[in-house]
């Protein structure tokens, strides 16, 4: 089959898939399997999500459990407009909501989907690798989130809600064995420990060999080890003043496979190495692990006035990175890196809200984040002064003081008409203190940096330069910047039925400008400018036959100022400014039970995106032979235009018991990695200047259109024990989650995703 007969087969089936659903006597994206009402609280308020006028995708903590949803990546997998990936393997994941995040690996990265868990901004990146277990429910947020949200929240927010302790004794443990030694175990246990005082603990180890052969070393790549545990004890003061107090940490462990590309004849590179013709096999003789730690603690305190609800939730993160990379992919060259970052974080929340079910309700609040974050890396023969025989190094520091004060206020013009509105008023500021140099490369270590030759940037005594003693003076980067940023959004809501809503809304958030910190020459060190985004969008909710149907739609349009850029250079990354970009797009969920024991599910997400005004873009130097791109007209990164989700169960009773068989598939349209490699406006380099290798370089640094499904069936008993066997990526597809260009060394090296894999579990819950 062609790819365009293909591409219209499958927009076809979509079409049909999802008016099937509605012409079904079926359910919406319920995270409630019985029917019954999600209950979310995107507006910082419990409300039914088919009356929350937004955008919002909910699962349920038993969802993710029964997937095997490990973390963040797999789960935009089960969420229309939603991607993310990391080539930092179990650190630092990289989400993009409708079009807009980062492609920024750094530890001073900022996210434009804020990553939250039970209200609490988690700030960086290493952070947001813990796995997902225990949980309540997650919700995501598309769009502006600039009042009650507020930190970063340009594309949207992803909220993890714990399962929380209760005066019930409650618990559940699942056990997990399958192919490539998959282990997984996972338990939690709730309830009352004392009159007054409740607690919940969990915790979940998970670890698997590689898929992936690594011929230099004649070992397994790809394999990971994670551990996380959480407590929680809730204590009740009096009925109207409840203090609940949480600590948590854990370690994720991986071995990131990375593959060769070669762009001279024969797929050879520089160094004659050509990579063995298998989708699993790769050669490094560089390391390839990663790791994230991680420990963070809150509390929140809840107190009802009788005319007003208090609330303060105060939190402290800290967490780290490690990571390694072979980047040349290769058994010969050492190009290779040992970089990564720690990072404290303390927050706090205090808001004052009106009772819920008032006709006129408010939320006014304070915000306050301190941040510290390191960023340091020594890249092996990456010299800016002797490239390819000395090293380069840096280590900078950052710190961040957030100060925000937000209001919200909704009013019921009549029971079916509402209006809301919300502002919030941010004062940020970063500075930046560090040293970048490069060094003399002692023996087979290419990381031994204890031998400076060049220092040419140092903060603390004034040294910006081009090089060592002697060299061009650069322009100083400014030590400290502060932004002000007013961000707000505006909607209304109309019951035209009590299972209809519409509703229309307007928004504008900003992300925070930063540092860049990744320096692997001396020009590098540059501060960039905050982004803000307009948004406007309309949509319905419905719900039909006592909610065995839904259906929800939303349309928006973004206009992006000063959008932020990560572009991959010849050696390193930076991020930049773009002048504007613009998303249109739209998404549509759907669920339906057409009789007992059926249940179908579908979503699909559409963006059309664009920078409107992106003349002066840096590209890696053969690409363009060292000039600015214009990539005004491309597409952003990372955006496919399409993606559909389907999922459906059946279950049967069987004896004493259930027996059920579900699958659930994702497919995206082809999508690309990187701000450039789509543009044919450019003059590449000789070694890049035939068809058939900008073609190549097209291919790899690109995902083709994609088909991703599982499948599990499960017996569960009326005592709550269940047994199952399943298998992850059904087809064995191979396929790509980023591309890095080694054009020095004549190669690209690219992260392949995970193959299939199958295996049983046992689980319990009461």
């Amino acid at each position: 089959m062609t790819s365009s007969i293909r591409s219209a087969a499958i927009r076809g089936g979509s079409i049909a898939v999802l008016a099937a659903m509605l012409s079904a006597p079926a359910l919406a994206d319920d995270a409630d399997s019985s029917g019954g009402e999600i209950v979310v609280t995107a507006t910082k308020r419990s409300a039914n999500l088919q009356d929350v006028p937004l955008s919002i995708t909910a699962i349920g903590g038993a969802d993710i459990a029964d997937k095997q949803i490990r973390d963040g990546i797999g789960l935009a997998r089960q969420t229309p407009n939603l991607a993310a990936e990391s080539a930092m393997g179990a650190a630092m994941p990289r989400y993009r909501l409708r079009g807009i995040g980062t492609n920024d690996f750094t530890p001073t990265a900022t996210s434009a989907v804020g990553i939250y868990e039970d209200e609490v901004f988690i700030s960086a990146g290493s952070a947001q690798s813990e796995p997902l277990y225990d949980l309540d429910r997650v919700e995501v947020l598309r769009g502006p989130q600039g009042s009650l949200w507020g930190k970063n929240t340009t594309a949207g927010a992803i909220h993890y809600v714990t399962t929380k302790p209760s005066d019930t004794l409650t618990g559940q443990g699942r056990a997990v064995y399958g192919g490539d030694n998959t282990v997984e175990l996972e338990a939690g246990l709730g309830g009352p420990l004392a009159d007054k005082l409740n607690f919940r603990v969990a915790g979940v180890y998970k670890s698997r060999d590689g898929q992936y052969h690594n011929d230099f070393t004649d070992a397994k790549a790809g394999g990971y080890d994670i551990w996380d545990l959480r407590g929680q004890l809730g204590y009740e003061f009096t009925p109207d003043a409840t203090l609940l107090v949480k600590v948590h940490g854990g370690v994720s462990k991986q071995h990131q496979p990375l593959q060769h590309v070669g762009l001279l004849p024969g797929g050879a590179d520089s160094d004659g190495y050509v990579e063995r013709d298998s989708e699993t096999a790769l050669s490094n003789n560089g390391s390839d692990f990663t790791r994230a730690r991680r420990f963070g603690t809150d509390a929140r305190l809840d107190v009802n006035l009788g005319g007003a609800r208090l609330i303060d939730i105060a939190a402290y993160e800290k967490s780290s990175s490690l990571i390694y990379s072979d980047d040349d992919a290769n058994p010969v060259s050492e190009y290779h890196e040992r970089y990564g970052g720690a990072s404290e974080t303390f927050t706090n929340e205090l808001r004052l809200e009106s009772p819920d079910g008032n006709r006129f309700g408010w939320i006014v609040g304070t915000y306050y984040l301190h941040d510290k974050t390191n960023s340091f890396g020594q890249l092996g023969l990456y010299s800016p002064i002797n490239f390819g025989v000395d090293g380069a190094a840096y280590d900078f520091d950052t710190r961040t003081d957030n100060f925000a004060g937000f209001a919200s206020i909704s009013f019921e013009v009549t029971p079916r008409f509402k209006l809301t509105a919300g502002g919030r008023y941010t004062w940020e500021k970063k500075s930046i203190a560090g040293i970048a140099y490069d060094y003399e490369t002692q023996g087979r270590n290419v990381f031994d940096a204890s031998v400076v030759k060049n220092v040419y940037i140092d903060t603390a005594n004034g040294i910006y330069r081009t090089g060592g003693v002697g060299s061009d003076a650069l322009t100083p980067t400014p030590g400290s910047r502060s932004w002000k940023k007013f961000t707000w959004d505006a909607s209304a809501d109309y019951k035209a039925t009590d299972d209809i809503l519409l509703f229309a809304r307007v928004a504008r958030g900003f992300r925070s400008g930063a540092y860049n910190t990744y320096i692997a020459s001396p020009g590098d060190l540059s501060v960039y400018n905050p982004e803000t985004l307009t948004s406007y969008e309309a949509g319905i909710k419905t719900s039909w036959l006592d909610r065995k149907v839904t259906f929800n739609a939303t349309a928006f349009h973004y206009d992006i100022d000063d959008m932020q850029v990560t572009v991959l250079q010849t050696v390193g990354a930076q991020t930049q400014n773009a002048a504007t970009a613009r998303v249109n797009g739209f998404e549509i969920e759907a669920a339906a039970r057409p009789f007992a024991g059926l249940s179908l599910n579908a979503g699909y997400g559409f963006q059309d995106s664009k920078y409107t005004d992106f003349a002066n873009a840096s590209v890696p130097t053969p690409i363009n032979q060292g000039n600015p791109l214009d990539l005004t007209g491309q597409s952003l990164e990372r955006a496919p235009r399409h993606t559909l989700n389907l999922s459906g169960s059946y279950e049967i009773a069987l004896g004493s018991g259930t027996l059920t068989f579900s699958t659930d598939w994702r497919y995206t349209s082809r999508y690309r990695f990187h701000t450039w490699s789509d543009a044919t406006n450019n003059t590449p380099a000789a070694f890049l200047a035939n068809a058939a290798t900008r073609q190549l370089v097209r291919d790899t640094f690109s995902q083709k259109e994609l088909w991703l499904g599982d499948a599990r069936l499960a017996y569960r008993t009326e005592g709550g024990i269940e047994v199952a066997a399943w298998v992850k990526n059904l087809t064995n597809e191979y396929y790509r989650t980023n591309t890095f260009g080694m054009f020095f060394n004549r190669s690209m090296s690219t992260y392949p995703g995970e193959r299939r894999t199958y295996g049983l579990s046992a689980a319990y819950r009461f």
